[in-house]
């Protein structure tokens, strides 16, 4: 089963590459209307992971079963499946694409 599921950190120092003490973990459950306007479940997450931070995807096996303390849930978002561009960057993306300019 793809991993469906999303976490990135709610604070995110993207200049030292590091978490910020008290930061806690974001859970994105795409929707299947969400999924389906984006070409992937990866593509969806870097339109919809605020800018510069890291995201990782996930199946819900990989998620602690107890939710009851879901705020001090930790992850190592040192290798990152990608970093989210927000809607902002990810729509100017699109238009640079559709223009014909490449961004790499």
């Amino acid at each position: 089963m793809e991993k469906q599921i999303i976490i990135y950190p709610s604070e995110y120092d993207a200049e030292n590459d590091q978490l910020i003490e008290g930061s806690t973990i974001h859970v994105m459950r795409p929707t299947l209307g969400g999924l389906e306007a984006c070409k992937s479940v990866y593509d969806f997450a870097e339109k919809h992971v605020p800018e510069l931070r890291p995201f990782i995807q996930v199946s819900n096996e990989d998620l602690p079963e107890d939710a009851t303390f879901e705020a001090a849930w930790t992850a190592d978002f040192s290798d990152p499946t990608g970093v989210g561009l927000g809607p902002e960057m990810y729509a100017l993306r699109a238009l640079k694409e559709k223009e014909g300019f490449s961004i790499e």
